[in-house]
């Protein structure tokens, strides 16, 4: 089965397909980052892509192809051509603005400062004057847009809303996240032990330091 993760930054992402990957899975995390922290951009097509009978790859908004970018398409267009390959689409974002607002600017505030973006954190991590400066530069509009074109792309491909919220997967209520990992239709995969790798006890949370997903 072909898997493909596509969600907003800082929205849970990481997490999830790792724990696909703890069942058997080969994961391709974000093969068109071009070259972000810790990614390594790859070719599109993917030369592996047919090799593995069970792969799940992870996308975040707006990353496409190189080749893409130099042809001047979209990231809707290469959406339009890459997802009919895969079998199961799981789309992720936050419902909560204001915390996936704080998570992306810690997110870009690590990359300035040439950090790893893989730790835990605190609001006091980032300073006042690099917020400021991330909704003056129109990041605040950028989430906002990024939101509304997942949405869009959902809808070119007649999936509504389907969309799976981190506050539903990650949250308290366990038996609420287990029928969101069961409506996704994963028959191969275990969705008790999806559910118990991503349980919130195994992160950290705002105040002491917060885990990143």
């Amino acid at each position: 089965m072909k898997v493909l993760i596509l969600g907003l930054p800082r929205s849970g992402t990481t997490s999830l397909i790792r724990g696909i990957k703890d069942q058997g899975y080969t994961a391709i995390i974000e093969p068109f980052n071009d070259g972000l922290q810790n990614a390594t951009e790859r070719e599109y097509p993917l030369k592996d892509f047919h090799k593995y009978k069970n792969l799940v790859v992870k996308n975040t908004t707006y990353q496409k192809p190189r080749s893409f970018t130099e042809q001047n398409r979209s990231w809707k267009d290469f959406n339009m051509e890459f997802m009919p390959l895969f079998d199961k689409f799981i789309f992720l974002d936050r419902r909560i603005y204001s915390d996936h607002f704080k998570s992306i600017v810690n997110l870009w505030y690590r990359v300035t400062e040439d950090e790893t973006t893989m730790q835990a954190w605190s609001d006091e991590d980032v300073p006042k004057e690099f917020t400021n400066g991330f909704i003056a530069g129109g990041g605040a509009g950028k989430i906002h847009k990024e939101k509304e074109e997942l949405r869009a792309l959902l809808s070119k491909f007649g999936f509504g809303n389907n969309i799976t919220y981190y506050e539903d997967l990650y949250g308290s209520d366990r038996e609420k996240s287990l029928s969101v990992i069961e409506s996704w239709g994963l028959k191969d995969i275990d969705s008790v032990r999806l559910n118990q790798y991503l349980h919130p006890s195994k992160k950290l949370y705002r105040g002491t330091k917060k885990a990143v997903v």
